[in-house]
């Protein structure tokens, strides 16, 4: 009885070490080859289409325009200003009116102002946070262009007249520009000064008298002096004299008075500079009113307080050029044609009068 309970023990014994042999986890084998790719899945169905975006900001139109018209047979523009959304206005030495070219229009839609012949419409600038057009308004009451008596006079755009401010006689209101404090400054070329009508004032006074401002009769008998003026967006005017042939920079002091005049170098003469624009603190851009062969000149600086431009040549050929505006990436030229008005031998002007659209490349 007794062998058999020892047998029966050491089977136990015997089952346990064969069961926990079992159980014992072996070294893992090495990895078996990959298998072979299944086949490709069938392609899948065409999601649904998305909902309709919202509509996108319509693009702004390309000005299909080459050339302006200007009416009847005696407008010889002298002044034109161009806004921001492609409306120009145009002004005439002789007629005296002010026409205003819808955007996209190649002729005018409507008179503006003054429109009187005893009237010669000299430069135009428009203020458009006010819309307020700024004409000079020069009335001749002798014979010719002598013994002016310039206004600055002030209209909206549909031709209803504001305010009227005198130059003193014998003064020419040639051109006109702001600052970015509302102060408006307005060439004389006759007796070479700039005026400043002051933000609030109700009366021009003299802001500079600098000789570099006045004719030199002995170059040229017309007598013609600083003529085309323009404001560069900081602190500085930029301006030229017609017929010592320069264009000159004057600094706006802190209290608002006229600094010293910089003469700027040109890289190659310029011959009689007219209109003129400011289009960044380092290039401005003036029309050379010559006769047949006026010019569109760019003028590049290093920087604002540079003394030397060079002169790049956007377009040739223009007949006297006096005045441009610049809208929407082009040059609206106008071509005054004036010689054919005070010289008598070069017959009468090419008609229609025009104004030239001019594209830098």
């Amino acid at each position: 009885m007794r062998s058999s309970r020892v047998l029966l023990a050491m089977s136990s014994l015997v089952v346990a070490a064969l069961a926990g042999a079992c159980n014992v986890t072996g070294p893992a084998g090495p990895q078996g080859p990959a298998g072979s790719p299944g086949p490709v899945g069938s392609e899948g169905q065409p999601g649904s289409q998305g909902p309709m975006g919202n509509p996108g900001t319509p693009a702004t139109p390309v000005d299909g325009r080459t050339e302006l018209q200007l009416p009847g047979e005696a407008f010889f523009p002298q002044s034109l200003y161009a806004l921001k959304d492609g409306t120009i206005f145009v002004g005439g030495i002789v007629t005296g009116e002010v026409v205003k070219f819808a955007p996209g229009a190649e002729t005018p839609q409507e008179i503006i102002a003054p429109g009187s012949p005893s009237i010669a419409v000299g430069g135009l600038f428009a203020d458009e946070t006010s819309s307020t057009l700024y004409v000079c308004a020069d009335h001749f009451p002798g014979p010719g262009f002598a013994n002016p008596e310039g206004e600055l006079r002030t209209y909206d755009y549909t031709g209803k007249l504001g305010q009227a401010y005198k130059l003193p006689v014998g003064s020419l209101c040639s051109d006109i520009t702001m600052d970015g404090k509302k102060n408006v400054y307005v060439s004389d070329p006759f007796m070479g000064n700039v005026f400043v009508l002051k933000s609030g004032a109700t009366a021009l006074s003299v802001w500079s008298s600098d000789e570099a401002l006045k004719p030199d009769a002995s170059k040229d008998p017309l007598g013609v002096g600083v003529h085309g003026i323009d404001f560069d967006g900081d602190k500085s005017l930029y301006m030229d004299n017609w017929n010592r042939a320069t264009v000159l920079r004057i600094t706006i002091q802190g209290d608002g008075s006229a600094g010293p005049v910089t003469n700027i170098a040109t890289s190659r003469p310029v011959s009689h500079p007219e209109g003129l624009r400011v289009l960044d603190s380092k290039t401005v851009v003036i029309a050379e009113d010559e006769n047949p062969t006026g010019r569109l000149t760019k003028l590049t600086l290093a920087d604002e307080t540079s003394v030397t431009a060079t002169a790049t040549t956007l377009k040739n050929a223009l007949e006297n050029p006096t005045s441009f505006g610049i809208t929407q990436g082009s040059y609206w030229v106008a071509e005054g044609q004036i010689a054919h008005l005070f010289d008598p031998n070069s017959g009468p002007p090419n008609l229609p009068f025009l104004v030239e659209r001019v594209v830098e490349e």
